[in-house]
């Protein structure tokens, strides 16, 4: 919601962000759930809501998945041998 109001200018910015102060004081008040999108709409607008919180949702990768990523990668471009074909230290081969 941060964002949202953020760009919009100064003088919507404080009425918008009174105006979902008390919607979402009011709502909760009676017990109502109010979600992201039921905020938004407040706000008169529209669009689609994507979290961008690590560890939620299809986005999220853990440590040992982006590591494996990362050697997968890393290993396609590493230095080989020309002649066994066996992965180089560059430090070790005099080539840095």
């Amino acid at each position: 919601m941060g964002i949202l109001l953020q760009n919009m200018s100064k003088a919507q910015r404080v009425l918008n962000t009174q105006s979902l102060f008390n919607f979402l004081i009011a709502e909760f008040a009676v017990g109502n759930v109010v979600t992201p999108e039921k905020a938004i709409a407040h706000l008169g607008l529209r669009g689609r809501v994507i979290d961008v919180n690590p560890g939620h949702g299809p986005a999220y990768f853990s440590d040992d998945v982006k590591s494996i990523a990362f050697m997968q990668k890393a290993l396609k471009g590493a230095i080989k041998c020309p002649v066994c074909h066996g992965f180089l230290n560059p430090a070790k081969s005099g080539l840095l």
